[in-house]
């Protein structure tokens, strides 16, 4: 491996930390959020905007521990590829790992511009053509991601054909 590929991915790990830690931040300031608009609905009682504000504060709560699990499984997949340790089952792990977490990312997105949408009152108005267009960029990484894994599921299948025959 040359030494800009080791430079490149020690900075992706070196990022993949720092996006954990900044998440972990977040994701205690949205637990904190979710448990103030709870003890507001239990004083105040239920209303649309009060229920949507913590449905969005739960959001907000899921989504971020996701996004810890996917900055994990890319600290992980990076430093084994740094290894030198491609085609193995610990990768296929973390690329399938990868793939789970983002792919629920993306469909509790969805979900929440949808709902969002509607207590707008205009659920297939410009708002919700604006949103899909903003998940448009993630879902062809996804499905990229996707092509990546089964690249890599078959370079695994072939090591291991490999190893048998030696």
């Amino acid at each position: 491996m040359n030494k800009t590929t080791k430079v490149i991915l020690n900075a992706l790990v070196f990022v993949a930390w720092f996006a954990m830690f900044s998440m972990l931040i977040s994701t205690v300031a949205y637990f904190g959020s979710f448990c103030v608009d709870i003890v507001h609905i239990s004083k105040q009682g239920l209303s649309q905007n009060t229920g949507f504000a913590l449905f969005s504060s739960f959001i907000n709560l899921i989504t971020s521990i996701l996004l810890i699990f996917i900055y994990n499984c890319l600290r992980k997949f990076s430093n084994s590829v740094k290894k030198n340790s491609f085609f193995n089952a610990y990768n296929i792990i973390q690329l399938k790992s990868f793939l789970i977490y983002t792919g629920s990312y993306l469909a509790i997105e969805l979900v929440f511009l949808f709902v969002s949408g509607i207590h707008e009152q205009y659920p297939f108005g410009p708002a919700l053509g604006n949103a899909l267009l903003s998940i448009a960029l993630p879902t062809v990484f996804w499905a990229f991601s996707y092509l990546v894994y089964v690249a890599f599921k078959y370079g695994f299948n072939l090591q291991e054909d490999v190893d048998e025959v030696i």
